[in-house]
């Protein structure tokens, strides 16, 4: 969209792909998400999208990854513009290694305050799995707990573009209702997965 240049692929996922951007007036680098243009087709892609834009702006929670700016590229797919974090997600770090039962139960724990402000404002996440855990390095050198990838949330109260019995998720990690559909998942879902 004429703002960002893109400097550096970091990842790649089933919604899209993560970039190193620079912001093209400031010059701030950030993490610029581009979401895969097939996704972005019809009314659900577009509110999958505004709904993961959302949901960390309305949640605003320091172990959330912040999202500075969204929009839609040249090309029809949309772009999210989010904080630039150093680190590896715990995925990573558990494919490397096993930290120990004091280590996990601290990534736990980060994980549950911003999480329970998710909930406390309506959202499900929907997708917690060690890939969606990052271990973000502050610039104490200390490593702290951010959530990732609100793409598949869902607000409880609100429904959303989820048809009845469509599953949404990663099966190792999805509670047995949301096996069942992505529909019926409420927070407590959220919580099994962590578990």
């Amino acid at each position: 969209a004429g703002r960002y240049r893109l400097l550096e692929h970091i990842a790649e996922g089933g919604m899209g792909s993560v970039f190193v951007a620079e912001h093209t007036l400031s010059q701030k680098r950030m993490a610029l998400k581009v979401v895969h243009p097939y996704l972005c087709k019809g009314p659900q892609g577009v509110e999958r999208f505004k709904r993961e834009v959302s949901a960390a702006a309305q949640i605003d929670h320091p172990g959330i990854v912040q999202v500075f700016d969204a929009g839609v590229d040249d090309d029809g797919g949309f772009f999210m513009a989010m904080e630039l974090l150093e680190g590896e997600s715990i995925g990573d770090r558990l494919r490397r290694e096993w930290p120990g039962m004091a280590t996990a139960v601290g990534w736990v724990e980060g994980i549950l305050e911003p999480l329970a402000k998710a909930h406390a404002k309506g959202f499900v996440h929907r997708d917690l799995k060690p890939d969606n855990i990052f271990l973000a390095i502050d610039d104490a050198g200390r490593e702290r707990v951010k959530i990732l990838d609100f793409g598949l949330a869902r607000e409880v109260d609100k429904g959303g573009p989820t048809r009845t019995g469509i599953t949404f998720g990663t099966p190792e990690y999805m509670s047995p209702e949301q096996a069942m559909s992505a529909r019926k998942v409420r927070p407590p879902g959220d919580v099994w997965s962590v578990g």
